[in-house]
């Protein structure tokens, strides 16, 4: 299992698929979130209190939820991309991370 985190021992085909599918889910979810959040906000606005009990509240660990997931992929994604440039950076003979 601990070999499957390591991303240098992945192919590059599927560091660039997981690179691609973390970009599209990461986009996804910041946008469902930014709309589930503004909806929520609005329906604790006009209902108050009431509003928390009748479904504010767990709209809100909902929304937690979804800003851990968008995490995760930003991660993934930041990852496949250092792995991509760290191979691609070895291939061009530098294995240094500055540009001289």
């Amino acid at each position: 299992m601990k070999r499957l985190l390591v991303l240098q021992n992945w192919h590059v085909s599927v560091l660039f698929i997981g690179l691609g599918l973390s970009s599209v889910l990461f986009a996804w979810t910041t946008l469902n979130l930014f709309n589930v959040a503004t909806s929520n906000f609005q329906f604790i606005a006009a209902y108050g209190l009431m509003g928390l009990a009748d479904g504010g509240f767990l709209q809100f660990v909902e929304i937690s939820w979804n800003a851990l997931a968008s995490l995760l992929l930003f991660l993934m994604f930041k990852g496949c991309e250092t792995e991509i440039i760290h191979r691609w950076r070895r291939l061009g003979g530098t294995d240094s991370s500055v540009d001289v």
